[in-house]
């Protein structure tokens, strides 16, 4: 009897951790689609009213194409900082309340644009100084927290 009642135990665990998986991974989908749209909103209103610190496009694709890579590749480096902040946290026993994640993500916000601008030539996106990072991490950061409140219940 006690080996029936933990085989089924031991089912469940399984089968809900793979329902929180299929779940997670829809929320992570969703952020990402949402974040895309936010990010990409976001700068090119930043390239529209600050051009000479804000640029975007190259002498080989245009300012939209550029404004797709450089987003795509900055929302998936944010998105994909998700899990593996989770991971600590869940190693180290630590629940995250939302200031650590809006300051989490500000530094992965700061890293993330400066890596995509780091690679100009290649993505589309060029800033004039790592202020400008640090400007536009704390705008993606607000962004972000507005985003996933709305999104994300």
């Amino acid at each position: 009897m006690a080996k029936k009642q933990s085989k089924s135990k031991s089912a469940k665990v399984q089968v809900s951790a793979k329902k929180a998986e299929i779940m997670s991974a829809r929320v992570l989908s969703v952020t990402f689609i949402t974040w895309m749209i936010g990010h990409s909103s976001i700068l090119y209103l930043a390239n529209a009213l600050f051009p000479s610190h804000v640029v975007l496009g190259t002498n080989q694709f245009s300012s939209l194409q550029g404004l797709f890579y450089s987003m795509l590749v900055f929302t998936l480096i944010a998105v994909g900082s998700i899990p593996i902040t989770e991971y600590i946290a869940i190693l180290q026993k630590k629940t995250l309340k939302t200031m650590d994640w809006m300051v989490i993500f500000f530094f992965v916000n700061v890293v993330g644009i400066w890596l995509v601008a780091r690679f100009a030539e290649q993505l589309g996106l060029g800033i004039s100084s790592w202020l400008v990072a640090v400007a536009l991490a704390v705008v993606f950061d607000i962004a972000q927290g507005v985003l996933v409140s709305k999104v994300v219940r």
